[in-house]
């Protein structure tokens, strides 16, 4: 995270057949708020700006990805000016206008795929929190829902076909629904692990986290946009170590809790994908590409592990159940 704005160079070297294709700078992700390329033309600089901040009708090209096309005569050192709320993770590729198309194809039915898993999640979890009332499914239907909302703003498609011609208010937003899926998040391990365990220092951990992440609402519409989401980040490090306390708690007290050990494994594989995720956007660790998809993938591998966990704790109830009636 950073207020100041930063510049980056980038060299590219232009194709040598006779019939060259315009080129494409693709950029991702697409919640960063502003970038600006300058290239130079004969004695001229051109600029141009692109960003979640800019109507998505005025973009070079009408694709998910932020992008600009080059210009056939600019030379092959371009300058860019990244000025972002959000953290300052990006990833250039210079490409043909038919590889660009090609790779925004791929983004999009893969996307496709993981919207589509999501919303199957949401169905079923609703259904099961409505009819069995137990409160930690229907707070894990919410952190779906939540969830689904804050894919589809970092992933770019909200503001192309649902506010295309509103961006300062997608970008009010989408730092909302980032602020929000964690949130929620904690409000469905807090209940799940309060059912499960009711370990007094992990409930007064998760209370007080819960009530920090009630006043970050406060900071980010009121105060400083880009320290409430720096912050919504690092209040998932104390959330982190309960989930590593939850695992060891389990493997060495052996509590008498249906399923423990899957419990344990879930919290135990959650603990690494969470720093995996955080890890890029406060500098612990150098980015990569999957860096930038990294919180999406997080988030969906611990809803799989964790609804396959709560339908197994159902069918372990439910055989309760039927054991006090005979």
């Amino acid at each position: 995270y950073s207020k100041h704005p930063i510049w980056i160079k980038v060299t590219y070297k232009k194709s040598d057949k006779p019939n060259k294709e315009d080129l494409v700078l693709r950029i991702l992700p697409t919640y960063l708020d502003e970038v600006t390329l300058y290239q130079r033309v004969g004695q001229r600089w051109v600029s141009s700006s692109t960003g979640d901040r800019y109507p998505f009708t005025d973009r070079d090209n009408q694709n998910t990805a932020l992008s600009f096309n080059l210009h056939p005569q600019a030379e092959e050192v371009i300058y860019l000016r990244l000025q972002t709320t959000s953290t300052s993770l990006m990833s250039l590729e210079v490409v043909t206008k038919n590889h660009f198309s090609q790779l925004e194809g791929s983004r999009d039915t893969l996307l496709g795929i993981y919207f589509g898993a999501l919303m199957i999640l949401m169905v079923i979890s609703t259904t099961i929190g409505w009819l069995s009332k137990q409160t930690h499914w229907r707070l894990f239907a919410l952190f779906e829902f939540f969830e689904l909302l804050y894919a589809s703003a970092f992933t770019g498609y909200m503001p192309r076909f649902i506010l295309p011609s509103y961006p300062l208010l997608m970008d009010l937003l989408f730092g909302l629904f980032v602020i929000s899926h964690i949130f929620t998040g904690v409000l469905f391990h807090r209940s799940l692990l309060k059912n499960l365990l009711n370990n007094r220092i992990i409930n007064l951990i998760f209370n007080f986290v819960t009530l920090l992440y009630l006043c970050l609402y406060a900071v980010y519409l009121f105060y400083d946009r880009q320290m409430a989401l720096s912050l919504s980040l690092l209040l998932m490090m104390p959330a982190t170590l309960i989930f590593a306390y939850v695992a060891l708690f389990i493997f060495i007290k052996k509590p008498k809790v249906p399923n423990k050990y899957s419990i344990a494994f879930v919290y135990s594989a959650l603990v690494g994908s969470i720093l995996f995720a955080v890890g890029p956007p406060l500098g612990l660790i150098d980015g990569v590409v999957v860096s930038l998809y990294a919180s999406l993938l997080n988030g969906f591998v611990f809803s799989i592990l964790m609804f396959i966990l709560l339908l197994s704790d159902l069918r372990y109830q439910e055989r309760q159940l039927l054991e006090l009636e005979k």
